[in-house]
């Protein structure tokens, strides 16, 4: 699969958007968070690419009150474009843009069940250093998984 991987652009906003909402968020706040994390986190917001059409897309910030820190907040590949590298890209791509920047420790979030998810972030060399149970809410259970820059 040809898959290009870039920062966002201003013509990503339906595809994103349309992702972001697939994953259980309301169409409104869908569009917020693209378009507020498009002007926070232009150098850490990427978009995976194929047959010119946005098919995934990754997020990650720096923690404000540690510069040794940041977060990836977002992974997400559509349904028919998964196993095909496009998550894998998608995560190398944010942990090179952080790690331009003198991060020590990149954290994110995932859910317990979220097996796909888990072992990609684990191939990529995060650990779990917790569970947090009910994290987002009643039966919203999360582990937060870090990686140590080598």
């Amino acid at each position: 699969m040809n898959i290009i991987i870039r920062t966002y652009e201003d013509d990503d906003f339906s595809a994103v958007s349309d992702l972001e909402e697939a994953g259980l968020h309301d169409p409104y706040r869908s569009a917020v968070f693209v378009r507020q994390m498009a002007e926070i986190c232009s150098e850490t917001f990427f978009v995976a690419v194929r047959e010119d059409r946005a098919i995934g897309y990754s997020l990650g910030t720096f923690v404000q009150h540690n510069p040794a820190e940041a977060w990836i907040l977002r992974i997400g590949v559509k349904e028919n474009n998964r196993r095909a590298g496009a998550g894998t890209a998608l995560l190398v791509a944010v942990i090179d843009a952080l790690y331009t920047h003198p991060i020590q420790t990149i954290r994110l979030s995932v859910s317990p069940g979220n097996q796909p998810a888990l072992s990609l972030y684990g191939k990529q060399g995060f650990v779990q250093e917790k569970f947090i149970q009910s994290y987002f809410g009643p039966g919203e259970d999360r582990i937060i998984m870090k990686k140590e820059r080598d």
